[in-house]
């Protein structure tokens, strides 16, 4: 079961992760243009233009890096056990993960800076992207146990 869980999550963290990747290469998409995109993805007023191709890589890079850890959670990826001041790396990750994924899940539902969003942000993240975030912190959360 968990084998299942963690490749489930693995695929949707790599298909989130090459959705910020075209980002920074231009796409548009889900939008038809530029702002578009920005009140579907960011929702914030004040934004005017898309983040840099920098800063969609590192999204992309963490993304990558969880959708690894959710493989090693699923003991598909045989990595050495490591520690980092007496602390697992491996334990260590998935806490932060859990906590990162909740996080932004129940930011959503609390008052947060998400409740100034314009639409369709503001729509989109109560019945898609806080809810995903939510199952993907509980996913790392029964991977950690």
């Amino acid at each position: 079961m968990m084998t299942l869980l963690s490749l489930i999550m693995a695929a949707v963290l790599l298909a989130i992760a090459a959705v910020h990747l075209a980002w920074g290469l231009g796409m548009t998409w889900p939008g038809h243009d530029r702002q578009s995109l920005i009140d579907t993805v960011i929702g914030h007023p004040d934004v005017t233009r898309m983040p840099g191709l920098g800063l969609c890589l590192a999204v992309t890079l963490a993304l990558m890096a969880a959708a690894l850890w959710a493989v090693w959670g699923g003991d598909l990826l045989p990595l050495p056990e490591a520690t980092v001041w007496g602390l697992s790396v491996r334990a260590t990750g998935f806490w932060v993960l859990v906590a990162v994924f909740l996080g932004r899940g129940i930011a959503t539902y609390v008052p947060s800076p998400l409740a100034a969003a314009v639409e369709p942000f503001r729509t989109l993240d109560r019945r898609v992207y806080a809810p995903l975030c939510v199952a993907l912190g509980g996913g790392f959360l029964l991977l950690a146990l």
